[in-house]
């Protein structure tokens, strides 16, 4: 995959066609930045006019333009280019978190990588637009017709994200970054958190307590019910997972619940543990929300935190909403945002930097919901 290709609009789309015996066949950007061995960021920039691009790629990118036959559809239809914006960059803060309702898109959680996006586009005189992506918005038809109205020169594409939708818009967006999300494997800068220490040194400070049998509530899982649909999650599992087994705990299947990381939906997975008998004395919730739900499940079927069951949870988001008060690892959520739009800024001067995942160190808050074990088991 692409970092970046020409911004598609309906002055200057990201092919164009050259005809063949079989009728005419589309050259894509892609394929003049293969014929020149440059990025497609570099090729986008090359096209749209730019001038901080080396004298020596420009050229390049000039002769597979020529080679390849390549032309923009403006110019096939009599058309002119639009004329460049002002200096001001604009950055789309695009949210998608398809796994819990549109109403609880603007949770503290990113609302706080916001500001911290924001903090640092005023710093490079940037501009930025907030718009959450639901379900029908992430279909790629009309998520290419959505980005091209908003006329980007970075997407922070933030939370949770099939590749479909990150390849959409690395090829609609001269820069992409995946901001509490990465894509192994696909050529895309992305900044997260550190999932897998915290997540370890939260189980490992439960461990200290005494507790030996700990339950885990995480995420959504992808088909097959093994792997966490989202990737910020399946680094927080690992975590869980290596603690237990640096301390030589055996993971048992019977504690492992899924949830939509909502509240709700983890009082239902807390209920279900209950029922099902499985011995427990300490709950690890894979984020704040989770760690709530799970503590009012407990309460209502007659349990006291933590004298009867310690918790600890992920984020540092909701401490204030419970009692008591909750032990949790805390992620400086306005410094991924500041991170993501700092790198932004950095590969929309230069295309050719090598492609990077930031990983912004997180630390363990102990507080009240965790204490040693009553008994041996629940």
């Amino acid at each position: 995959m692409t970092r970046a290709s020409l911004t598609w609009n309906s002055e200057a789309c990201s092919s164009a066609f050259i005809t063949t015996r079989e009728g005419p066949v589309a050259v894509t950007v892609r394929d003049i930045a293969l014929a020149a061995q440059v990025s497609a960021g570099t090729v986008s920039r090359v096209l749209n006019g730019h001038d901080n691009v080396d004298p020596r790629l420009t050229d390049r990118v000039r002769r597979a333009v020529e080679e390849l036959g390549y032309q923009r559809a403006t110019a096939r239809r009599g058309g002119h280019a639009r004329p460049h914006r002002s200096s001001t960059t604009e950055i789309g803060f695009l949210l998608t978190v398809p796994h819990i309702s549109e109403t609880e898109l603007m949770a503290p959680f990113w609302a706080q990588i916001l500001h911290g996006a924001e903090t640092e586009a005023k710093r490079h005189n940037a501009h930025i637009t907030y718009r959450s992506l639901v379900r029908e918005d992430l279909r790629p038809g009309r998520l290419r017709r959505l980005v091209a109205g908003l006329r980007l020169n970075v997407a922070l594409l933030v939370g949770p994200a099939h590749a479909d939708v990150v390849q959409v818009l690395a090829e609609v967006v001269p820069v992409l970054v995946l901001v509490d999300h990465a894509a192994p494997g696909l050529d895309v800068d992305a900044v997260v958190s550190d999932g897998v220490e915290g997540a370890r040194t939260a189980v490992e400070h439960l461990i200290a307590a005494g507790h030996r049998d700990i339950a885990w509530i995480g995420g959504p899982l992808d088909p097959g019910g093994i792997k966490s649909a989202v990737y910020s999650i399946e680094a927080r599992a690992t975590g869980y997972r290596n603690a237990l087994a640096y301390a030589g705990i055996p993971i048992r299947p019977e504690l492992l619940e899924s949830a939509s990381l909502t509240a709700p939906s983890a009082f239902d997975a807390t209920v279900r543990l209950l029922a099902s008998r499985a011995p427990f004395t300490a709950i690890y919730c894979a984020n704040d929300d989770t760690a709530l739900g799970a503590m009012n499940a407990l309460q209502e079927a007659g349990f006291v935190v933590p004298r009867d069951v310690s918790i600890a949870g992920f984020d540092d988001n909701r401490t204030v909403h419970t009692q008591p008060a909750l032990t949790t690892v805390r992620v400086h959520k306005e410094a991924i945002g500041t991170e993501a739009t700092r790198r932004a800024m950095q590969r929309l001067a230069n295309p050719e930097l090598p492609t990077v995942t930031a990983v912004i160190p997180v630390k363990l808050v102990p507080r009240a919901s965790v204490a040693p074990p009553r008994e041996r088991s629940r």
